[in-house]
C-alpha cells in the first residue's frame, strides 16, 4: 500500500479541521438558539405587560410611551424572526436578516438616556403609572425584576450576540468556501484576531458613543 504523500496528509488535515469547525459551528448555533429564546421571552414580557397594556389604557401619552420604550416592539419582532429561523436551522438566513435590523438597536441606544429620564420622571410624578408599574413587576413572570432592570436588555444583548452575528458567510455553511481562512480556525473562534473589515471599522470612532460592536454588524 503506497504511503500518503504530503498532499494526501494535507487533505486529511484540512478535512479534520473542517469537521472540527462544523462541530464548533453547531455548538455555537445551539447556544445562540437557547440564549435568543430566553432573550425573546424577556422582551415579550415587557411588550405584553407594559407596552401593550399602557397603550390600551392610555396611562401614558403616546409621546411619553415612545420616549420610554422607543422601538421595543420592533426589537421584539426582529428577535422573534431570528428565533423562527434559528429554530429551523437556518443560521445564515437568520443572521443575515438580523443585520438589517441593527438600526433598531442604534435607535434604542440613542434613545436610552432619554428613556431613563422619562421613567424617573413618571415614577416621581405619575401616581397611576407607579401603581401600574408595581402591579406588573409583582407578576411571577418577572421573577422580582423591575422595569429599570429590563429596559437595558437590548443594549446588553447586542454584545452577547456579537460573536454569533459576526459570523462570516462561510462559517454559516457546512461546505468549503473560498473566503475560509487557513486551518488555524475561523475568525469567530479567534476574537483576538478580528477580520480585516471589522478592524477597519474599529479604527473609526463610533458616532454615537457605542462600542465598535454596533458598527461591526452594519
Amino acid at each position: 500500500m503506497a504511503a500518503a504523500g504530503p498532499d494526501g496528509r494535507s487533505c486529511v488535515h484540512v478535512a479534520e479541521q473542517r469537521a472540527r469547525w462544523e462541530r464548533r459551528r453547531r455548538r455555537a448555533a445551539q447556544e445562540l438558539v437557547g440564549s435568543e429564546q430566553r432573550y425573546l421571552e424577556q422582551l415579550d414580557l415587557v411588550a405584553t405587560f407594559f407596552v401593550a397594556i399602557l397603550k390600551a389604557k392610555g396611562t401614558l401619552k403616546p409621546a411619553v410611551l415612545e420616549a420610554l420604550f422607543g422601538p421595543w416592539e420592533s426589537v421584539c419582532s426582529a428577535s422573534r424572526t431570528l428565533v423562527f429561523h434559528l429554530e429551523r436551522g437556518h443560521l445564515a438566513l437568520g443572521l443575515e436578516g438580523f443585520r438589517h435590523q441593527v438600526v433598531l438597536y442604534r435607535h434604542y441606544a440613542e434613545n436610552f438616556a432619554q428613556a431613563k429620564k422619562t421613567l424617573q420622571k413618571q415614577v416621581r410624578k405619575n401616581k397611576s403609572f407607579v401603581r401600574f408599574k408595581k402591579l406588573q413587576e409583582a407578576r411571577p413572570e418577572f421573577k422580582g425584576s423591575r422595569l429599570e432592570d429590563v429596559l437595558p436588555l437590548p443594549l446588553q444583548r447586542l454584545p452577547q450576540r456579537f460573536s454569533f452575528s459576526g459570523f462570516p458567510s462561510w462559517a454559516c455553511t457546512s461546505g468549503p468556501h473560498p473566503d475560509a481562512p487557513h486551518p488555524r480556525g475561523p475568525p469567530f473562534l479567534q476574537p483576538q484576531e478580528p477580520c480585516r473589515h471589522r478592524h477597519r471599522r474599529e479604527q473609526q470612532p463610533p458616532p454615537d458613543g457605542l462600542t465598535p460592536i454596533l458598527l461591526s454588524l452594519c
